[in-house]
């Protein structure tokens, strides 16, 4: 083999090239207004205070009614689906109906207890003055003393009756799902007829609150020491760099934890970091956006 220096030599300049390009730094992904000015940088996503809202039914039964579509605004309070509500009917009439029964019960009670009121206190009287025996007056107030168990056993009833009504009354109310928050509905999972069931889990609806929309960010260790709440920072969104907005910090996490999946293959899959939370200014987001976040000195 002859050896050629000339080619050996840019062979040896071409390699060098390429292996600088595979080696950027680690913030080389970071556009330039990420400076010496900046306590931290990190990468964030955007979120809503307490986050999006699950709604899943807490009853299983058959979809009637769907009262909401993607984009829709709701109310806290608003029925969004109702659940087949005949089988609770059903229960509430049956508790009603018990209620009723018991009430006549302890009515028709009632209406004897004045009666053998009196006849106890007449034969009680006339035993005194020998004009009755003993044991008529013993009887008289032994049935009294019965009949005013049956009243309280009655009353007792009527208690336990209003408590399986007012048991079947909340059931009924539990198959209406309502929406707990006003807010905007952003997925829509269930159709009129579907059978919904409580053991899986599946979610209904889901609901953008109407609460103000935060950044959560994703702190080093580096950073977490200089990162204090109040402090100005800037968001920009990954989809548009040339995008700049607005933040403060809000609060800083207590507790380290292990770093989000990201899509930078030089993060360390054993990274730990600490949520930043931060209120948007100004501007416009989305939930779901990926950010980058320079926190100022000043």
């Amino acid at each position: 083999m002859i050896f050629h220096p000339l080619r050996s030599a840019a062979f040896v300049a071409l390699l060098s090239i390429a292996l600088c390009a595979c080696s950027k730094p680690a913030n080389a992904d970071l556009p330039k207004t990420a400076t010496s000015d900046a306590a931290a940088v990190a990468r964030g996503r955007v979120d809503v205070e307490g986050g999006l809202l699950t709604i899943s039914a807490s009853r299983d039964g058959i979809a009637m009614a769907v009262n909401a579509n993607d984009g829709d605004r709701v109310k806290a309070g608003d029925v969004l689906v109702q659940l087949d509500p005949r089988p609770a009917e059903m229960a509430v009439a049956s508790a009603q109906a018990e209620l009723e029964q018991s009430r006549a019960q302890a009515r028709t009670i009632a209406v004897k207890l004045p009666a053998l009121v009196q006849q106890a206190k007449r034969l009680s009287a006339a035993a005194t003055d020998g004009a009755a025996t003993g044991q008529a007056a013993d009887d008289a107030r032994n049935a009294l003393a019965v009949l005013k168990a049956e009243l309280d056993a009655a009353q007792s009833g009527i208690a336990i009756a209003r408590q399986h009504l007012a048991t079947a009354q909340f059931e009924r109310g539990q198959m209406a799902v309502r929406a707990p928050a006003a807010g905007r509905i952003v997925a829509r999972e269930v159709q009129v007829g579907d059978r919904v069931a409580v053991q899986s889990g599946k979610e209904l609806l889901r609901v953008l609150p109407d609460r103000p929309l935060i950044v959560r960010a994703e702190l080093g260790e580096a950073f977490v020491d200089a990162v204090r709440p109040g402090m100005r920072a800037e968001v920009i969104p990954d989809a548009n760099p040339g995008t700049t907005l607005s933040a403060h910090v809000l609060r800083v996490g207590e507790v380290f934890g292990a770093a989000r999946r990201s899509d930078d293959p030089q993060q360390s899959p054993d990274a730990r970091v600490v949520d930043c939370v931060l209120a948007l200014d100004s501007g416009s987001l989305r939930i779901g956006q990926q950010v980058l976040v320079r926190i100022r000195r000043k």
